[in-house]
């Protein structure tokens, strides 16, 4: 048996970890106690800190466990990298059920994103490859009037305009009908042809709020 530590507390930005305990293919998550068959809590310590009690936890694994600890990244949901189920569970080393097992359970807006990635049939190989376009842009003053926003890539442009109907703005109560928020959570491609946006949402930033949005365009030669 081998000996980890862990810290249940939370990290910066609120932030908390978690443990998952993968033995033979199978993810068990750690809840403070002892696992059969995976693992035996041998020592605690309780830490207050502000009123926040965090865990420090040393915990025996069995030969054949290995220990998968998350901690959510600042300002992104983990796994905002991965573009398909199944480059996730390679990177995991599980099999893509337990995957998105995991996943569903502590990172709702990735799993959210993958399947919509799946759901677009985005092929990963072969000639018909579609390229995943990751875009960003800030909320300014700019992003309150309905404008297109335009993207170069490989000599490819790529347009966006908001949906057809306007959405309140994050934090917003309120909208006047004279200054209403293009709904940029739900764009549409204008160009290039063929093209079909995948994911939209928002993250707050140390700049204010910024907009990700991923377009799945086809080769170069099919869209001229």
């Amino acid at each position: 048996m081998r000996v980890i530590v862990y810290d249940d507390g939370y990290r910066d930005n609120g932030r908390r970890p978690c443990l998952y305990l993968e033995n033979k293919g199978i993810p068990r998550k750690f809840s403070g106690g002892n696992i059969p068959k995976n693992c035996v809590v041998t020592a605690k310590e309780h830490i207050i800190c502000e009123k926040v009690i965090s865990v420090i936890y040393q915990i025996s694994l069995l030969d054949s466990v290995e220990a998968m600890h998350f901690i959510p990244l600042k300002h992104k949901d983990w796994g905002i990298n991965f573009v398909s189920w199944a480059e996730t569970a390679k990177f995991l080393g599980l099999t893509i059920d337990r995957t998105e097992f995991i996943l569903r359970a502590e990172f709702e807006h990735t799993a959210e994103r993958l399947d919509k990635l799946r759901q677009g049939q985005i092929v990963e190989s072969g000639p018909n490859e579609m390229e995943i376009i990751n875009i960003n842009f800030l909320k300014t003053i700019d992003n309150y009037l309905n404008i297109y926003k335009s993207v170069l890539n490989q000599g490819n442009k790529i347009t966006l305009k908001p949906g057809k109907k306007p959405g309140p703005g994050p934090g917003q109560k309120q909208i006047s009908n004279q200054n209403r928020t293009p709904n940029w959570l739900d764009p549409i491609v204008t160009e290039p042809e063929g093209s079909k946006v995948i994911f939209a949402g928002f993250k707050p930033s140390k700049n204010g709020i910024k907009y990700t949005i991923l377009v799945a365009i086809p080769p170069l030669n099919q869209s001229l």
